[in-house]
């Protein structure tokens, strides 16, 4: 899937994510201060952009920071989410209704729907091995005749292929097994 947030139009994204961090979170996240509500604010805002492909640099440059200061909220985000399930659940939240403002078809998927994508896609990696092993081992079984088959692909005119077959037919008919 395409994209849809860019460098571009991450002003008016990062306005409408700021408004709906502070309704969320109760804390306008341009306040210059250290405070944990505030850092969470950011952390929470910081995440969002950056999982829709916004860079560091410019997450930072939308609210006054460098970014080793977004890399730093970000590092450890989802320790603290596990730790912490109140702000898990803002994010959450604030994610869901940055999504559902920014576009009603949006990238945002719930974790229910990840999980059911994550066991079909498991599902179809069991069948994808399977199939491998299946097809290794007719590699291996055909290994002890690859030269034979060489030759015959080599030697058959195209168009030819029925006359040849019954060629062989006829051939192994008459071998005898010892």
């Amino acid at each position: 899937m395409e994209n849809k947030f860019t460098n571009e139009n991450l002003t008016e994204i990062s306005t409408e994510l700021k408004a709906i961090v502070k309704k969320v979170l109760g804390v306008n996240i341009d306040v210059e201060t250290r405070k944990r509500a505030f850092v969470d604010a950011r952390r929470v805002y910081s995440k969002i952009l950056r999982d829709i492909g916004i860079s560091f640099e410019s997450i930072g440059r939308t609210i006054n920071k460098d970014h080793a200061t977004i890399i730093h909220y970000l590092r450890n985000i989802d320790h603290i989410f596990a730790q912490d399930k109140l702000l898990c659940d803002n994010f959450k939240k604030c994610r869901y209704i940055l999504f559902k403002c920014v576009d009603e078809d949006s990238i945002f998927i719930d974790e229910a729907a990840y999980k059911k994508v994550y066991i079909e896609l498991e599902g179809r990696i069991k069948e994808i091995e399977a199939r491998y092993i299946e097809l290794h081992q007719q590699v291996e079984q055909y290994k002890r005749i690859e030269s034979i088959i060489d030759l015959v692909n080599e030697r058959t005119v195209e168009g030819m292929e029925e006359v040849i077959e019954n060629k062989i037919r006829t051939m192994f008919n008459g071998l005898k097994k010892e």
